[in-house]
């Protein structure tokens, strides 16, 4: 265990040669980069099938939390802040199972460790909403050349591949579990700038294969991030009422608009409307509003805790 490298947090539910994939490319870039190490921290969420037991041993080198449950991106990655802490990682990379990284992506991270008011960094990210080949991301890497590594603040990064200073849990706390899944990256996002830190993408490419556990369960994706893009306007949003509303206005037109497909393309379209029969598509909406009416104190109360939270532990 090396305290002053980051620590790449790989979250697992059954993954497949994907997971393998990932670790595979994560000890190449580990071998390429001696001068920026990193260590692997594989989080099992509650795994019933996979390639768990092949993964560990194949790559004994990553250090495994299993956990005797599912708790979904925000709960699974919870636990593993918590065993991070512990141990003073400077920085937590949160890393699904279906990631490809370019090798020289702890190279670009740690251009930003004396970059105090950086709180999180976000990569130039192939297949972030939807699935692209891996040859566009195979030409990315060829041209891209560190000494010209760019950064560009920006409000929406995803938590697919995501770097985040171990100091903004520290002060901020952890994800917000009530989402599960979808929104949660966004949630604390917003809470590091509250506290004063930028968040920023730098150019370093990544490649994402897109979907590959939530495809298994597409009406509780749906329902999920309807949920929590509504949960997340109650929580944040400027004008929180009629945010809200107006979101919901718009996923109920696209939803009764037969003149728009399903978007098979890009995820979180799809997500909003993923079928072409109202019949299927109306009772996921009703049920994520009807959630969140139910629901709306305890929005209310967490967002109220963390804002003065974020106000607190400003930089």
């Amino acid at each position: 265990m090396s305290v002053l490298s980051p620590l790449v947090i790989v979250l697992n539910w059954n993954g497949e040669q994907e997971l393998l994939d990932c670790l595979d490319s994560l000890e190449t870039a580990h071998r390429q980069q001696p001068a920026h190490p990193f260590d692997v921290l594989l989080v099992d969420n509650g795994s019933t099938a996979g390639v768990l037991t092949q993964a560990s041993s194949q790559f004994p080198a990553v250090q495994l939390l299993a956990l005797p449950e599912n708790r979904y991106w925000a709960g699974g990655n919870n636990a593993a802040i918590a065993w991070a802490l512990e141990r003073s990682y400077p920085w937590l990379v949160f890393c699904n199972s279906d990631i490809v990284v370019d090798g020289r992506w702890s190279e670009a991270l740690a251009r930003f460790d004396d970059t105090v008011d950086v709180g999180a960094v976000g990569f130039q990210v192939f297949g972030e909403y939807s699935r692209v080949p891996f040859s566009a991301f195979d030409q990315a890497c060829q041209q891209f050349q560190i000494e010209q590594l760019t950064a560009a603040d920006e409000l929406y990064i995803s938590g697919c591949f995501l770097a985040i200073r171990a100091e903004c849990f520290r002060r901020l706390g952890c994800f917000d579990a009530v989402y599960r899944m979808y929104s949660e990256e966004d949630d604390f996002l917003m809470r590091v700038r509250l506290a004063g830190w930028r968040t920023v993408r730098c150019s370093a490419p990544i490649w994402h294969a897109s979907e590959l556990a939530s495809r298994r369960v597409p009406r509780l994706t749906a329902y999920l991030a309807i949920r929590n893009s509504l949960r997340l306007r109650l929580k944040f949003g400027p004008r929180r009422l009629r945010s809200s509303l107006g979101f919901v206005l718009r996923v109920l037109a696209g939803m009764l608009n037969p003149s728009r497909p399903v978007d098979l393309v890009n995820s979180y379209q799809r997500r909003l409307k993923p079928s072409a029969n109202p019949l299927v598509n109306l009772p996921i909406l009703a049920a994520a509003c009807l959630w969140n009416l139910l629901h709306l104190p305890e929005t209310l109360r967490i967002a109220r805790r963390d804002r003065r939270a974020a106000l607190q532990g400003r930089l």
